[in-house]
């Protein structure tokens, strides 16, 4: 069964002027709502973002107004930069988790390459 767990994360990965103000984080996404969200438009992006963040949808503006727009540009939102997709940081923080996951598991790592 499927428990949603967040982590809390420090802005100041993001700038280092905002070190210690402090948001959380979705850690463990499921694959539906990993595409759920890549897809989301209109109403259904804040409310992904709320989810991520453990807000409620209402909250997302008052939480994130008070911060430059890149900051949640980098955190939640695709753009290319020189031809190419930049995938959202939450994405990074979803990735680790798994791989973290992965380990405890014993199982291989989605870096390393198979054995011929």
């Amino acid at each position: 069964m499927y428990t949603p767990t967040w982590q809390p994360f420090d802005l100041g990965a993001f700038d280092a002027s905002l070190e210690g103000e402090v948001i959380q984080l979705l850690r463990n996404p499921t694959r539906s709502f990993r595409q759920t969200f890549v897809l989301a438009r209109g109403d259904d992006f804040p409310a992904a973002v709320a989810f991520i963040c453990q807000i409620e949808p209402g909250q997302v503006e008052p939480v994130f107004g008070q911060y430059d727009a890149t900051l949640f540009t980098w955190l939640f939102v695709p753009y290319m930069q020189d031809g190419l997709v930049v995938l959202p940081h939450v994405y990074r923080v979803w990735d680790e988790a798994t791989k973290e996951r992965i380990k405890k598991l014993g199982a291989p790592s989605p870096d390393q390459e198979a054995a011929p």
